[in-house]
């Protein structure tokens, strides 16, 4: 007798009474106990290929499974460039970010206009605001070396303006900077808050080509993409236009380049960079406080030269002499 999977038999071997009949077997014979055995022979055959098909089925369900966990590693992988941490972004750390963002008064007085090699022209632009507020909207690039530059003396200017969260830890592309990265903050996935201005900042691009392509990041809407077209080009900046980072400052400055000697940063390690900005007789806070001064005066303009500690501040004073020049 066969049945499915799992069954339980029970053969009679011997002349055992039957107990859906009232009469006692005949004893089995030779012939009896053969036909017997090859039931049971039959049995443990049919037991030992169920036994084998399940083992079979169990180990094509543990490669499917395996295959499937692969496959999704590998979509993760190829979709993951607008996560932050696809081009090796990561949080910020703490202490370096307070440093950065709690520059004493006096080292921006200290310093002045520095060694800052570029500043803000003045434009008569179209002014934009959020929330009642000027606004001031960066994009820049993540493997962009001069990006990297920028984004120090940026976050020192608007940090005397609010205050950031989530800013991020990352490097340009060494292989467009002749093999040397510039470790640097970035703004994707940061947020800003003051109650003097309003500042976005778009990172387009990742710092890691995949079949020759960076990764997508932040995607400008569509009134900030036109600025940016109609803004990034002469007469508003330098020929041939086109270049980041570029900033616009609500209409009353724009600026696109980096105001700090790339030269000064190249790969040193972003908390030796924060700890040189710190010291006003470093050559790297004579460029990057410099150029923070300078972005200092530019939103100045924007906010009526408000909060007056900043804006009156010598240092600020200092820069706002060079705007447009």
């Amino acid at each position: 007798m066969k049945d499915g999977p799992g069954t339980t038999y029970r053969v009679r071997l011997t002349n055992e009474p039957d107990p859906n009949v009232t009469e006692r077997s005949a004893p089995v014979g030779k012939s009896g106990r053969a036909a017997n055995n090859a039931r049971l022979a039959a049995l443990k055959a049919e037991q030992a290929r169920q036994e084998r098909k399940r083992k079979v089925m169990l180990a094509a369900g543990t490669v499917g499974v395996v295959l499937l966990i692969v496959a999704a590693l590998v979509i993760a992988k190829l979709t993951s460039s607008s996560d932050p941490a696809a081009s090796g972004a990561k949080a910020l750390d703490p202490a370096v970010a307070t440093k950065l963002t709690t520059i004493p008064a006096a080292t921006f007085d200290t310093v002045g206009v520095g060694s800052a090699v570029i500043a803000p022209k003045k434009i008569d632009g179209e002014a934009i605001t959020a929330n009642g507020l000027p606004r001031i909207v960066y994009v820049g690039a993540e493997y962009c070396p001069y990006c990297a530059l920028e984004r120090y003396p940026l976050v020192l200017a608007l940090s005397r303006f609010g205050t950031f969260t989530g800013l991020q830890s990352t490097n340009s592309d060494p292989a467009d900077n002749a093999g040397v990265p510039i470790y640097t903050l970035g703004f994707h996935g940061s947020t800003y808050t003051s109650k003097y201005v309003s500042f976005s900042g778009y990172e387009t691009v990742d710092n890691t080509k995949v079949n020759g392509v960076y990764g997508k990041l932040d995607t400008l809407p569509d009134a900030d993409q036109a600025l940016l077209d109609k803004y990034n080009k002469p007469p508003y900046v330098d020929p041939p236009g086109g270049a980041i980072p570029w900033i616009y400052f609500g209409g009353k400055g724009i600026m696109n380049g980096a105001g700090v000697d790339k030269a000064l940063l190249e790969g040193k390690a972003i908390s030796d960079i924060a700890t040189s900005i710190a010291d006003p007789t470093s050559e790297v806070s004579k460029a990057v406080v410099g150029d923070a001064n300078l972005l200092t005066a530019q939103i100045c303009v924007m906010t009526n030269n408000q909060p007056a500690e900043v804006c009156g501040s010598s240092g600020v004073k200092a820069a706002a002499a060079k705007l447009g020049q």
